[in-house]
């Protein structure tokens, strides 16, 4: 009988996915969360209030467990946190998940976190902070304070007029910020088919924590743009800034904040 052997097949090494610092997590929650709390304000009050408390309590289980007949808890408030965010991006496509935020491209376009995804949440504490805080009056009150959880002002950028036929490529989370509220006075624009947003990756090697911080931030912002006003798809997001041959129908936007 004979054998045939064969040659050992060559071994293959995938690089090592990065993960978000634990400060990056907490900011994009602590922003995802303010920013969605603001939304459900204006669109039903589905996922914060009373009677969303309360159907909670009633899917979670009883908390203390004191009575014999009560159920044992077993979802926490950083589970309740993960399954609205789930919910917001799936209802606002890509603008709530840290597929996006982060650029995980392993992830599913239609999953906000992906199997793997590890927040190490603290959920009560997070959750009381946002809930306690004071709802923003409109964008033009809210976007500021999204940009302080992130240490990154947002500096204000003059934008030409917006037409049905203007297309903008922008870069920088300040010309993100003053796109929206340009988009938010012209209720017939529409942003995803308008825009194009400039934001790189947040977890690349070589880095520093401030940079981090603004990338992750300005991809934030850009996504929440499908969200705050109120758009079917989501934001289409570029890792790198194009050649200056490719697009050449958009007008080139780009805030102070944005890399050189």
């Amino acid at each position: 009988m004979w054998t045939t052997l064969h040659p050992p097949m060559p071994l293959v090494y995938a690089p090592a996915r990065m993960s978000p610092d634990p400060s990056l997590t907490r900011s994009y929650y602590l922003t995802a969360l303010t920013a969605l709390r603001y939304l459900d304000e204006r669109t039903g009050r589905r996922r914060f209030g009373v009677d969303a408390d309360a159907r909670w309590s009633g899917f979670a289980g009883d908390e203390p467990a004191d009575r014999p007949d009560a159920r044992v808890r077993l979802l926490r408030e950083a589970d309740r946190i993960d399954l609205i965010l789930r919910d917001a991006d799936a209802q606002w496509p890509g603008a709530f998940g840290a597929r996006t935020v982060f650029d995980l491209p392993e992830v599913a376009e239609d999953d906000a976190f992906g199997a793997e995804w590890e927040s190490d949440l603290e959920g009560f504490e997070l959750w009381h902070r946002v809930m306690t805080a004071p709802l923003a009056g409109d964008v033009a009150d809210l976007l500021p304070r999204l940009a302080t959880v992130w240490d990154a002002p947002i500096p204000d950028l003059p934008l030409p007029l917006l037409r049905p036929n203007s297309r903008w490529l922008l870069r920088g989370a300040g010309a993100a910020a003053s796109a929206i509220r340009a988009f938010l006075n012209t209720p017939d624009a529409v942003w995803h088919s308008q825009v194009i947003v400039v934001a790189e990756p947040p977890l690349a090697a070589g880095i520093s924590p401030r940079q981090q911080r603004r990338r992750t931030f300005a991809r934030q912002l850009a996504a929440l743009a499908a969200g705050l006003l109120n758009q079917p798809q989501r934001t289409r997001i570029l890792r790198s800034a194009p050649a200056p041959s490719e697009y050449p129908g958009h007008e080139r936007l780009i805030s102070e904040d944005a890399e050189s």
